[in-house]
């Protein structure tokens, strides 16, 4: 395996919502941008299909594989919650991000 180097004016850290405006903007203005993504690449149509052949259609994240490499608001320890009630956002950890569907919080329970 051999090394590479890039070069670039700024490095924007994340593909979704923010990263992929920044990116965009940056680039207009005639910079040179890198995108890093801890994600993978997945097509519409796998999306869709996963979907349809999950057995938990609440989980609006039950599409979109998770990672090891890349924890999520789901994997346990990586949010903390310190308020009076539990918040999960939803977190995609995957190109674009959650572009791909958002939600402002998948439970809002009252903590014990």
């Amino acid at each position: 395996m051999t090394a590479s180097s890039y070069d670039a004016d700024v490095v924007v850290v994340g593909s979704g919502v923010t990263g992929s405006n920044l990116a965009y903007e940056l680039a207009r203005k005639g910079r040179s941008v890198i995108i890093l993504e801890s994600g993978i690449r997945i097509p519409r149509w796998k999306i869709v299909e996963n979907f349809r052949t999950s057995s938990r259609k609440v989980n609006r994240n039950d599409p979109y594989p998770n990672a090891p490499y890349a924890p999520n608001s789901y994997t346990p320890g990586y949010i903390e919650n310190t308020g009076t009630f539990r918040f999960l956002p939803g977190m995609l950890r995957l190109v674009g991000g959650t572009t791909w569907h958002w939600g402002g919080s998948d439970v809002a329970v009252p903590s014990q």
